[in-house]
């Protein structure tokens, strides 16, 4: 899943390798809790100073300083619920400060509440400890529509260790905001991220593999996109019927656009965007 993508209630993971990538994942993450009206929390790690992460989010397009001053964004280098004196981590200590924090944004007027942590401090902790703790988070988001991103440095976490918390979670974000993936679930098939110039031949070749297949897909899925362009568009467009596409109504003015008379030849699902919660 896209980071901008993301809604009350969603968990997910972040298995990421560059903090550049990382940023603009937060960035982008950021700016969509402000379009819903909700608190933005990060937990930016210990080595992040407050002006570093200011110049960082900026860097990326956030306004930052303006949203800090008003209340809206909070940066935390702290790590709840963990001592890093003594290595001790307490889940329902962390838990707790999670729930007041959701309960204290909408006792302020925002809509709900979304957090990005950084996980380095839970590096020392025995593996089912931690798997056992990010499991049972989701139901508890999903009943309260917190959102949250638990982020995982894969320089800090070997690759078997990140496999084991990524399916802890019920969702992953993509590692880049110009990132691109496909997924395939029986008939089905998920377009994931942006198609865009930069992922064009990505695009392409996901497509070209999903309907070679015997039998192919006759249900694409583009709402998890978080942009569509024109070429790519037409592209979908030029693929073969029965097929029924899923799509936002900003994805379906694009297809609209590019060959209105193509339209006619595929089955059109148009999906409103989930709404904020009041």
């Amino acid at each position: 899943m896209a980071a901008d993508r993301m809604g009350p209630g969603d968990h997910a993971c972040l298995g990421f390798r560059g903090h550049d990538d990382r940023w603009a994942v937060r960035a982008a993450f950021t700016l969509a809790g402000f379009a819903r009206g909700e608190r933005v929390v990060i937990f930016t790690g210990r080595g992040t100073s407050a002006p570093e992460a200011l110049d960082r989010l900026t860097a990326h397009g956030v306004p930052a300083e303006r949203f800090v001053h008003s209340g809206q964004l909070t940066l935390s280098r702290g790590s709840p619920g963990y001592d890093p004196v003594t290595g001790a981590f307490d889940p329902a200590a962390r838990t707790a400060v999670l729930a007041a924090g959701s309960a204290e944004s909408r006792r302020r007027g925002f809509t709900g509440m979304r957090v990005a942590a950084d996980m380095a401090w839970a590096a020392g902790l025995a593996p089912g400890e931690l798997a056992s703790y990010e499991a049972d988070l989701t139901p508890r988001f999903a009943r309260t529509g917190f959102t949250a991103i638990c982020e995982y440095d894969r320089a800090v976490f070997p690759a078997p260790l990140l496999d084991r918390m990524t399916a802890a979670h019920p969702l992953a974000v993509l590692p880049s905001v110009d990132a691109f993936h496909a997924d395939r679930a029986g008939p089905r098939l998920r377009l994931v991220g942006t198609a865009d110039l930069a992922t064009r031949t990505d695009v392409t070749l996901a497509l070209r593999a999903a309907f070679a297949t015997d039998p192919p897909p006759t249900h694409l899925d583009l709402t998890p996109l978080s942009f569509l362009d024109a070429h790519c568009a037409a592209a979908l467009l030029r693929l073969p019927p029965p097929l029924t596409l899923h799509c936002t109504p900003a994805q379906h003015r694009i297809l609209h656009i590019c060959d209105p008379a193509a339209l006619d030849h595929l089955t059109i699902e148009v999906t409103a965007p989930r709404a904020v919660p009041g």
